[in-house]
């Protein structure tokens, strides 16, 4: 969509987050992996990082094979000093 693209230039160019969450609130599928991804970026950006770690799992559910998604949980959780978060969000591994 237009506007999620309008939406990621304000968030990568312009660090503009306020615009970006501007941009992202025009979209019509607001429960979309992308979407809900996009939007826990943005708000994490704002230090919103409880808002964004939900956000981010909803869009995990969405797309669980999405390992970029598992990273920035992880990272949240670790931000948020949540050491057992973390660690779950860790794709397992098997070998």
């Amino acid at each position: 969509s237009v506007r999620i693209a309008a939406a990621q230039v304000y968030y990568r160019a312009f660090k503009d987050y306020d615009r970006a969450l501007e941009e992202l609130m025009f979209v019509r599928d607001v429960e979309s992996a992308e979407v809900l991804k996009l939007y826990g970026l943005f708000v994490r950006r704002q230090g919103l990082f409880e808002e964004s770690l939900e956000a981010l799992r909803r869009s995990e559910v969405l797309d669980p094979q999405n390992a970029f998604l598992a990273n920035e949980i992880g990272s949240n959780c670790l931000f948020l000093r949540n050491d057992g978060c973390a660690r779950s969000a860790a794709p397992s591994r098997t070998a």
